[in-house]
């Protein structure tokens, strides 16, 4: 947000977040980016990419209960669920094999930056976007475990109000954001 400002001086901007879904023409919100698959709406959509799965946790935390190196070995551990778990378990994928590992949460919460947060507290192993917690993993704040498997990936879209244009000022915020899903190697 601090570049496309930048580069932007002249726009007011109202920052919301929130894993609630709104109705943007009551919000009147300009464009919205949502992560996973897309209720049926009249908005109008524009992909913005995809982004992996994937679990994380801090280097103390680690330090303290070991690293796992097989999904199995996630039941030995303290789960965070968060908006990027559906359910009570994880699906890893490797090759032709499937591992699903059933769980139960030591902290539950609807809010991705309280996962982020609980996970960089060292409070245990958690799933994200890996474009919501890449900033985490390149401080040195969380380590992605299991790199050798895949969890499956999330959509990233936006979402503008039905029935009037949008803005250039969200089309340009959602060109921008185009390029930061590309900076990661998010496709």
């Amino acid at each position: 947000m601090t570049n496309f400002l930048a580069g932007h001086p002249e726009l007011r901007v109202e920052y919301m977040l929130d894993d609630m879904r709104q109705n943007l023409t009551a919000s009147a919100v300009d464009v919205s980016v949502r992560f996973g698959p897309l209720a049926d709406s009249t908005a109008v959509t524009r992909k913005l990419g995809t982004t992996p799965r994937v679990i994380v946790a801090s280097p103390s935390y680690l330090a303290q209960l070991g690293t796992p190196q097989e999904p199995d070995d996630l039941n030995r551990h303290r789960i965070i669920i968060g908006p990027m778990t559906t359910g009570q378990s994880w699906s890893f994928r490797r090759g032709g094999q499937v591992v699903s590992v059933r769980f139960e949460g030591t902290v539950t919460t609807t809010f991705n930056e309280a996962a982020t947060g609980s996970a960089v507290a060292g409070i245990g192993i958690t799933c994200l976007s890996l474009a919501g917690c890449q900033r985490e993993i390149n401080a040195g704040e969380l380590v992605r475990l299991l790199p050798d498997w895949d969890m499956g990936s999330i959509e990233i879209n936006a979402l503008f109000p039905a029935g009037r244009s949008a803005k250039p000022a969200a089309k340009a915020y959602i060109e921008y954001l185009r390029g930061q899903v590309g900076q990661f190697g998010i496709g």
